[in-house]
């Protein structure tokens, strides 16, 4: 329900230097994407339904729902430096090196469909499991700092070889949206709503710390004629 259009706005400016022997670029950048829409689906544990038996409605079962996570906004902002050097006429060196801060830029709504409730005729019943805590998390899928140094030999006789060192750096797991709203502390076997006697918000800010990946190097060598 209340699907939105998603908008996308950017803007980015750079500075370029060409000459003989160098070529260097800086460019600065933002983006903001509203109301996006992303859907998940997973096998989950201790999910509380609500089938309209009240004898059952409170309890916690194991299904494979969609997760749908809407009126979602996303925060690009970083900076790119590309350089080219051309040492001698054969040897060539390279530098780049990028930096961004890739952010969840609100409190998105999150539903679930469960496929246990599904009958032969109709669809699964979203279960609105209201506002998660996203704001000014990471988004996952790429490190977001990220650098590099190459050089690189072409010989005459039309054979060449090179060598780049990376550095990858601030790569993070993606969260679990549902784990993020107040149902996380709710015990779903009771039908007063009560929270776990172990669910203090000291615990909670450990369990729901966002996993961040080691950082990395890799060197690449690469040849041919």
């Amino acid at each position: 329900p209340n699907i939105t259009n998603e908008t996308v706005g950017s803007a980015d400016a750079s500075y370029v230097i060409r000459t003989a022997k160098l070529k260097a670029r800086i460019t600065g950048y933002i983006s903001k994407i509203s109301n996006a829409t992303e859907t998940s689906f997973f096998f989950a544990d201790g999910v509380a339904i609500d089938d309209g038996n009240p004898d059952t409605q409170n309890d916690a079962t194991s299904n494979f729902v969609a997760e749908t996570v809407s009126n979602l906004d996303k925060r690009n902002i970083g900076a790119e430096f590309g350089l080219e050097y051309q040492v001698t006429s054969t040897i060539k060196a390279t530098i780049n090196a990028g930096y961004g801060e890739f952010t969840y830029d609100n409190n998105p709504n999150v539903s679930l469909n469960v496929d246990a409730l599904a009958s032969a005729t109709n669809t699964a019943p979203a279960l609105n499991y209201g506002e998660a805590k996203l704001k000014g998390l990471r988004q996952p899928g790429m490190p977001q700092t990220a650098a590099s140094f190459g050089l690189e030999y072409r010989d005459p006789k039309f054979w060449w070889v090179g060598a780049n060192v990376n550095y990858l750096a601030n790569n993070y797991l993606d969260v679990a949206s549902i784990t993020r709203t107040n149902f996380f502390f709710k015990n779903p076997t009771d039908i007063s709503g009560f929270s776990y006697p172990e669910a203090t918000e000291a615990r909670g800010r450990e369990l729901l710390k966002q996993e961040k990946f080691d950082d990395f190097t890799l060197l690449n060598l690469s040849g041919g004629k």
